[in-house]
């Protein structure tokens, strides 16, 4: 089976009723406002309208991109911890709750696609280093959403038990 095929398979299962996906949207909708918050909290004198109207539209794609391919992530990372629990298999939930702060991390160092979310979420490096992730802000949100896709894949892979690697 190819991953598309696992992939969708495995949403349908994550999916499989109405609250979960209701869970889904709310989770992707809180992801996109804490992006778009944070940088509000942390850099004085800006406020969400103003956020708002400096984002470009290619901005809010990326942040809608990001948000629900992090909530994806979060909701399947979720069905397989509830899963191991249910067999007791801790090794299991372990791997399935550092799968799912990962991708959280991969999202986190998405959103240097605004500038001034890049200064607001990593200053606290340096401004050498902030400077840096806006210049290759490009590069970066792409290596985000690539690891996001790829842990996507691979916890599709166990969601329908076709890990070789792990028997899970």
């Amino acid at each position: 089976m190819n991953t598309f095929t696992q992939t969708y398979l495995a949403i349908r299962i994550v999916f499989g009723s109405p609250r979960r996906m209701a869970w889904f949207f709310m989770l992707a909708v809180f992801i996109f406002g804490s992006l778009v918050w944070l940088p509000v909290k942390t850099i004085p004198g800006n406020d969400v309208a103003f956020q708002l109207s400096i984002m470009t539209p290619t901005n809010y794609l990326l942040f809608v991109s990001l948000s629900f391919l992090t909530s994806l992530s979060v909701m399947m990372q979720f069905h397989l911890f509830r899963q191991n629990r249910k067999t007791r298999n801790a090794a299991s939930a372990a791997y399935a709750g550092a799968s799912g702060t990962s991708a959280l991390v991969a999202s986190v160092f998405g959103a240097v696609t605004c500038s001034s979310c890049a200064v607001a979420l990593f200053g606290f490096l340096g401004t050498g280093v902030a400077f840096t992730m806006i210049q290759y802000r490009n590069a970066i949100v792409l290596v985000a959403i690539a690891s996001l896709v790829a842990v996507l894949a691979v916890t599709a892979r166990r969601i329908v038990n076709e890990c070789d690697a792990c028997r899970v």
